[in-house]
Formats: structure tokens, sequence, C-alpha cells
């Protein structure tokens, strides 16, 4: 694949922009595969997933398309990445137990049944941001946490679901309030890998802030 893309650049270089290293292994084999390769490749660890990723990605091909040197592609892409964060919950931990994604966090949680956790991904791990005590009101909870995290920069959000479109519309809705700033908004599945790990039910926001002009907002 990457020779592939090697051989598209004409030697203007490659930037590869892969998900959370924490949580798969993606990154590693693209930097074992970079280094076999005589090319300028630039191999970035989003620490996300989906489109908390995907807004990252998106930016650097419209810088590529645009002209942009691979060096400014990346330093785009690593701009909308460094403030781009996801915010979720999942009907049952049993998914991500079984995973092996949320050890620390199960045992966090020991055998608290009553329990709903809001999940966070932090430097490209999973953590427990919040706890609630049913699955409505820690679906409550991701599209306010995701508006203080981003404060009043302009603003690309995603809400994804599982199996759950009635609850992702309903998040989307307390996204346009939360957001003023809003710039794009997507609604849409997690991943199928994702949608593995979390589970039927899951809900989140991914946000990341918009670039004007090729940098991030004051």
């Amino acid at each position: 694949m990457l020779t592939a893309a090697v051989a598209e650049s004409g030697g203007d270089g490659v930037v590869v922009i892969t998900m959370s290293s924490y949580l798969s292994s993606t990154y590693s084999t693209s930097v074992a595969q970079a280094a076999l390769l005589d090319a300028d490749i630039t191999v970035i660890d989003s620490r996300c997933i989906d489109m908390a990723m995907g807004f990252g990605v998106l930016e650097a091909a419209r810088l590529a398309r645009s002209g942009a040197s691979a060096d400014e592609v990346a330093e785009a892409a690593r701009q909308v990445l460094d403030g781009a964060e996801g915010f979720f919950c999942v009907a049952t931990l049993d998914h991500l137990r079984a995973g092996g994604r949320v050890s620390a966090l199960a045992k966090l949680l020991g055998g608290a049944l009553q329990i709903v956790p809001v999940l966070r991904l932090q430097d490209g791990r999973i953590v427990s941001e919040r706890k609630t005590r049913t699955v409505s009101r820690a679906r409550d909870q991701p599209a306010a946490l995701a508006s203080q995290h981003l404060g009043d920069r302009p603003a690309r959000v995603a809400v994804h679901h599982v199996e759950a479109p009635d609850a992702a519309a309903h998040v989307a809705e307390l996204v346009k309030q939360e957001f003023p700033q809003l710039e794009e908004l997507v609604i849409g599945s997690f991943g199928g890998t994702i949608a593995a790990h979390l589970g039927p039910g899951a809900v989140g926001v991914a946000v990341a802030p918009a670039l004007v002009d090729g940098a991030p907002a004051a």
C-alpha cells in the first residue's frame, strides 16, 4: 500500500495518518514499512478514532489537493488532530472488556452495575470521564463535554453510533445547541472495527477545530 502511494506521489512525499497506536497496530506497521522504503514518508499517530481522526485526514487531503508540500500537509493535520477529542458512552461495557480495551477502567468501575460511564478518548487511550446512573443520562453528556474541550473555536463535529440512529439524532440536536460556532456536523455509524469493540447502543461525539487559513482560530 505504501509502495503504491510513494509511486503516485511522484517524489513529492507521502503523509500517512493512522488511528490511535494504543488501539491498533496500524501505526507501528506503517512506521516499519516506511523504514524499508527510500522515500519521504511521514507517519502520524492520530491518537484518535473515526471522525476525530477523519477531520485531520480531510484537512490534509484538502491541502494536498491545493498543492501544499508534504510538510505543510503534515503540519495542518497535526494542528487539527492536536485539538481533536472524542467522548462516548456504551450501553454495556461487555464488548470493550472482551476486547481488552478497558481493563483498568473495568477495574475502576468494579461491579457497580448501576454505573453507566461516559468515556473519553484522551491522548489515544480510553479513559472514564464521568459516571451516570442511566444510559439516557450518559448520552446527554458527550456534546457538552466536547464543547467544553474545544471552547469557542470554530468546530467540526461528528456524531457516531452503533445501531442507535434515534439516540444519535438526539445527540446531534444537543450538539447544535452546544456549538453556536459549528461549521460542520456529520452523523453516521462508527466504523466496523470500533463498532465491534463498543457494541450496539453506543453513541459518541468527535470534535476537532476548524482551521482558518491553515491555522487554528484564536
